[in-house]
């Protein structure tokens, strides 16, 4: 029984240790996504403030970084210019995501992470403000950020542990040893 109690214990600080490192590895995997973007929209925005940015070079940009979307936003928060045609672009995303970039619009905040946004999938969102007047928004699509987290999360360890058998056998003198 002490030599149980022992395994047990060992496993459940082994979990802890995981799910502590886990956690501590999607928050750096998200501070990497956010000044991933944040890197990408600053140098547009100085491209936007030139006079350089149209929306063919925000789609061969979007393209060439796994950007899923690249929004330009006016002051008073109309989308004018995008990497993604408006038929493409979910417009019930982009009224969602104007009052969570006020701050950007109205230029109190120069940068932004948003976060995950839920729409049509989710994304990952940043954005800056431009001197112009509005913002720049960038989205990530999440799906393969998550499907690593599920895969790796708490409870699929905890299922793997349990799917694997745990055998004791006796060596004859009264003490188990483990396969």
């Amino acid at each position: 029984m002490r030599v149980l109690h022992e395994e047990a214990m060992s496993l459940a600080e082994a979990i802890s240790i995981m799910s502590d490192n886990s956690l501590m590895c999607f928050g750096k995997i998200e501070d990497l996504m956010a000044e991933r973007l944040l890197d990408n929209a600053r140098i547009l925005e100085r491209m936007d403030y030139e006079g350089r940015l149209s929306e063919g070079i925000l789609t061969d940009i979007a393209e060439q970084n796994d950007i899923y979307r690249i929004d330009v936003f006016g002051r008073d928060g109309r989308k004018v210019l995008s990497s993604q045609s408006q038929e493409d672009s979910d417009q019930s995303d982009s009224r969602s995501l104007i009052g969570r970039i006020a701050p950007l619009l109205d230029g109190i905040e120069d940068e932004m992470i948003i976060g995950l946004e839920e729409g049509e999938g989710e994304r990952f969102v940043a954005g800056v403000r431009r001197r112009r007047g509005g913002a720049i928004v960038l989205n990530l699509d999440t799906e393969e950020i998550l499907n690593l987290r599920k895969s790796m999360g708490i409870g699929d360890l905890i299922q793997d542990i349990g799917e694997n058998e745990i055998v004791y056998r006796s060596t004859g003198d009264g003490a188990g040893d483990k396969d």
